[in-house]
């Protein structure tokens, strides 16, 4: 838990909007609660739904009209869930693969010029990529 609230820090000095990191800052706890979800509000709708039927002498088809809503407010919560998690579990993971893929050609152009080996290349680049980084931060700190 410590170690994600640290990378919840790093991404709000990055520039994370606050609304997004506090979704990741309530994500964990509920991680394992988001699959069940969906199908605890079936459950709830359903209970309402059976003690609908026994307080109240309902038609049918209003019956069978207020189930298929039910399930398909299920499905919608579910499928909402699922984007959510795509869409928070999505965009660091482009972030890193672009970096990888800028590390490896900027490292082959270095090794081609002379670096011995690719590890040497790659940690020149690196360390660039961390002096970048670190005079964006200055710059946008003053």
């Amino acid at each position: 838990m410590m170690l994600w609230l640290m990378v919840v820090k790093m991404k709000m000095r990055m520039g994370c909007d606050h609304n997004r990191c506090l979704l990741l800052l309530l994500l964990p706890p509920l991680l394992p609660l988001l699959p069940l979800l969906p199908l605890l509000l079936l459950l709830l709708l359903l209970l309402l739904l059976l003690l609908l039927l026994l307080l109240l002498p309902l038609p049918l088809l209003l019956l069978l009209l207020l189930l298929r809503f039910l399930l398909a407010m299920a499905v919608a919560v579910a499928v909402s869930m699922l984007l959510l998690l795509v869409l928070l579990w999505l965009p660091p993971r482009l972030a890193l693969m672009t970096t990888r893929i800028i590390s490896m050609r900027r490292g082959d152009e270095m090794a081609k010029a002379g670096h011995e080996n690719y590890a040497d290349a790659d940690m020149v680049v690196m360390i660039e990529l961390e002096k970048k980084h670190d005079l964006v931060y200055e710059t946008a700190n003053g």
